[in-house]
C-alpha cells in the first residue's frame, strides 16, 4: 500500500507544480506519515518504498523550488544512512559489516544479503540531493538539524563512495 502511495506521489507532480499538485502531495506525503523513521531494509523496504518517498522529494523541491523538500529529503537521507549494516552493527552471511542495506527477504535461505540494487537505489536520491545544493548553490542553507546544505551533500557524497 504505501509503495502505491508513493507511486501516486511522483506521477502527480509535474514542472512547475501548481498549487493543486503541491495540496494534493502534501496530503499523500502527511498520510505516509513517519512510518519510515527507523525502517531498515531487512525486507527490502528502504530500496524499494523509502527510495521513491525520497525521489518525490527532490521532484518536489525541483518543482517548487521550495527548500522545504530539500529539508525533507536530507531528514530521510539521514534516517536511512542510519540504517547501513556499520550503523546498526549487523552482519551479513559473511560475518561482514559494510557501509550497505542488508536484506533477508530476497536470499534463499534468508541469509542476510546486501543488494547492489538496493545500495544503488538508496544513493541515487542522495546523489540527487548533491546535485541540487550544487545546482542552486545552496551550500551555506541550514537544514531542518542546522547543519549546512553544504555539510550534507558532502556526508552524502561520502556515503554513495563507501557503498
Amino acid at each position: 500500500m504505501l509503495r502505491n502511495l508513493v507511486v501516486s506521489l511522483i506521477a502527480i507532480v509535474s514542472a512547475p507544480a501548481a498549487s493543486a499538485d503541491v495540496s494534493m502531495y502534501e496530503s499523500a506525503y502527511a498520510a505516509c506519515g513517519a512510518d519510515w523513521i527507523g525502517l531498515t531494509n531487512d525486507d527490502g523496504h528502504i530500496g524499494w518504498s523509502e527510495t521513491q518517498v525520497m525521489e518525490s522529494l527532490a521532484v518536489m523541491y525541483e518543482s517548487t523550488g521550495d527548500p522545504l523538500y530539500l529539508d525533507r529529503l536530507a531528514e530521510h537521507a539521514d534516517g536511512v544512512l542510519l540504517q547501513t549494516d556499520a550503523a546498526r552493527g549487523v552482519v551479513d552471511y559473511r560475518g561482514v559489516s559494510g557501509d550497505c542495506w542488508q536484506a533477508t527477504k530476497y536470499s534463499a535461505h534468508g541469509e542476510p544479503y546486501c543488494f547492489v540494487v538496493h545500495d544503488g537505489r538508496i544513493i541515487y536520491p542522495l546523489i540527487r540531493f548533491v546535485e541540487l545544493v550544487r545546482a542552486d548553490g545552496l551550500h551555506a542553507a541550514m537544514t531542518y538539524d542546522a547543519a549546512t546544505y553544504g555539510a550534507k551533500a558532502a556526508t552524502y557524497i561520502q556515503a554513495a563512495a563507501d557503498a
